[in-house]
């Protein structure tokens, strides 16, 4: 009984697939309007519903939970440019910006296409497969207990 009501209560959820592209997507924006690094992944964890990433407490993009969900290279956590150099120079900071949410838009869409196949597995494959085997079963086995008796008594007349 308990299961039945944890599972009827999760169908009100998005898939993890469809929040994480909820997530990507909504941070790209906020970064892309200069939201505050801390206030725009809030923002994106409360978008998604993801409650792994609204529980974490001070959010920026090194925390870890975040890191794993982005999955943003050590140099442009770093504040690194491209040739290793700590130079702090405002066109590599654009640079780095811009390369930072062309990746959170590329993930979001990444998440997208895994979420809508997901949809569809359950949605559409699954059950055809089901009524595939089920009616597949019924229609041998209807053959195997009816229909082969009645020929197995004509063929002893």
């Amino acid at each position: 009984m308990v299961v039945f009501f944890r599972l009827v209560n999760r169908r009100d959820r998005f898939p993890r697939q469809a929040r994480l592209s909820l997530f990507c997507n909504a941070l790209a924006d906020q970064l892309t309007h200069d939201v505050p690094e801390d206030v725009a992944i809030s923002a994106a964890a409360e978008i998604s519903g993801d409650e792994e990433l609204m529980s974490v407490a001070n959010p920026l993009l090194t925390t870890p939970q975040v890191a794993n969900v982005i999955g943003i290279p050590d140099q442009i956590l770093s504040g690194q440019t491209s040739a290793g150099a700590a130079d702090v120079n405002e066109k590599a900071d654009v640079n780095e910006k811009q390369a930072l949410i062309a990746q959170l838009r590329y993930l979001g869409t990444v998440h997208g296409d895994r979420a809508r196949r997901h949809a569809y597995l359950w949605s559409r494959f699954i059950p055809r497969c089901a009524m595939v085997l089920v009616g597949g079963g019924l229609i041998l086995s209807f053959a195997w207990w009816v229909i082969a008796p009645v020929y197995l008594q004509v063929a002893q007349w």
